[in-house]
């Protein structure tokens, strides 16, 4: 990638500063810097050497530093000196992020805050769960309508399969115990309940940290079989930007058993 952005050196600032050099009759007499020009400047031993030392400091030095500044500052994804001024700018940090992030982290969190175009449709927030590392389904409620409804199984392609683990053939610690198989569709339609019941979703979360009760380690009556943790980054985003006229509830009843 070529560098956009001029940079000067030494020579062009010595150049310019000997342009600025006083003049008069009580300065010594230069050479001609051009056909026809026989301004007098001051043009003694001394102040040339000055001129020169000072060319040396803003052309190797300040201009190079600020160009590299503007280079590579001024791109988000090489930010490094102005991250800082690039987080306060966009509200960054999140305050919805629970990890201490790195240089990485806080260079693709700026990014996706700089490219993120809001939808309200279900991909959108499939999408932003994907980002942030988890795999979610979501759920809609319709409330029956009269002439509209119909009876039976409105699942889009039939029913979910479970399949259970079997002695001999499933690896302990690795395959779960439960397996539920989603791609069949399990989103009914309509559902009983109050007409309000269309503004509600429903954030199935598949995938969390699963802490499993270690021999040696955990404590009997104390530790649980088995922890997971909340996804609370996940929550504090979607309910973050939800619709406003929605509520939005989350459900870890089919996060995948055995992981951890």
């Amino acid at each position: 990638m070529s560098d956009p952005f001029v940079r000067r050196s030494a020579d062009d600032y010595a150049e310019g500063l000997s342009d600025l050099h006083p003049v008069g009759a009580a300065w010594l007499r230069a050479e001609a810097s051009a056909p026809g020009d026989d301004t007098p400047r001051g043009d003694d031993e001394a102040l040339s050497d000055l001129t020169r030392g000072l060319a040396q400091v803003w052309g190797d030095k300040v201009d190079a530093r600020a160009a590299d500044l503007l280079f590579i500052e001024t791109d988000p994804r090489q930010a490094y000196e102005m991250l800082p001024d690039w987080e306060r700018a966009f509200g960054l940090p999140d305050p919805c992020s629970t990890e201490v992030p790195n240089l990485a982290l806080r260079r693709a969190a700026l990014i996706r805050k700089l490219t993120m175009v809001g939808r309200q449709d279900r991909q959108f927030f499939i999408e932003l769960a994907a980002s942030l590392g988890y795999q979610i389904r979501i759920y809609e409620y319709r409330p029956v309508v009269c002439g509209e409804t119909r009876c039976g199984d409105t699942r889009p392609a039939g029913h979910l399969v479970y399949t259970y683990a079997r002695c001999g053939v499933a690896r302990c610690g690795v395959d779960p115990i439960l397996k539920i198989d989603l791609s069949g569709g399990d989103d009914w339609v309509w559902r009983l309940g109050a007409p309000n019941i269309r503004f509600i979703w429903r954030v199935s979360v598949l995938n969390t940290a699963l802490r499993w009760q270690r021999g040696g380690v955990a404590q009997c009556g104390i530790d649980h079989h088995c922890e997971f943790g909340l996804a609370t980054d996940l929550e504090c985003v979607i309910r973050r930007l939800a619709p406003a006229h929605s509520q939005v509830l989350f459900d870890y009843s089919q996060v995948a058993i055995g992981n951890g």
